[in-house]
């Protein structure tokens, strides 16, 4: 077999807080970006957007994947990418994630079009208040450690996250429908996860 070097985009952001006049945290963080995959006559580019993204620092979403299969079958795909899910008017990045809304292929200008449920609702990236799968469930949760009262037969209560699955809020930010070019769509709809002993 051959050996092929993949080219890396690499970005790196430096940050220091300072705290009465010293340097409490000082770091840095690099990020390394897949810019291609070649294969026999075949080849995959990934095309970042100019534009930084607003929910992380110093990093940009991917804007196109271009396939070329051959010399002369080159296919696009353009993301749409420009909304967040979250809290639209919060200034922290936290509480905003990049939303795919739309894609189009080579110089089609017609759009796949996606509709998600509630996606100004989507929680913080931190947050604790989620079932037991990692589904948003509204719950005010300060930790991620289960509320526990009987385990192994010994009896003792150790309050704690209520990790409980609600139907109403776990499908939050939840793709619910792809709109096509032909103006045909499809929707989606989720059930809760259900535990069975």
């Amino acid at each position: 077999g051959s050996r092929t070097n993949i080219p890396f985009t690499t970005t790196t952001c430096t940050q220091s807080e300072t705290t009465n006049g010293m340097d409490v945290n000082d770091y840095q963080i690099s990020s390394s970006y897949l810019r291609q995959i070649r294969f026999k006559n075949n080849t995959v580019t990934f095309n970042l957007a100019e534009d930084f993204r607003k929910d992380y620092h110093n990093k940009k979403a991917l804007r196109s994947i271009k396939v070329a299969t051959g010399p002369k079958k080159i296919t696009e795909i353009i993301l749409y990418n420009d909304s967040y899910f979250g809290d639209p008017t919060s200034a922290y990045q936290v509480d905003s994630r990049l939303k795919l809304d739309s894609i189009s292929i080579s110089s089609h200008s017609k759009k796949y079009r996606f509709t998600y449920d509630r996606p100004d609702q989507v929680p913080s990236r931190g947050s604790k208040s989620v079932d037991f799968w990692g589904y948003y469930n509204g719950k005010n949760n300060s930790t991620l450690i289960p509320k526990t009262e009987e385990s192994q037969g010994f009896s003792f209560n150790l309050s704690g996250a209520d990790r409980s699955v609600n139907p109403e809020t776990s499908s939050i930010g939840t793709l619910t429908k792809i709109q096509y070019p032909t103006g045909g769509f499809t929707t989606y709809q989720y059930g809760a996860n259900k535990l069975t002993t």
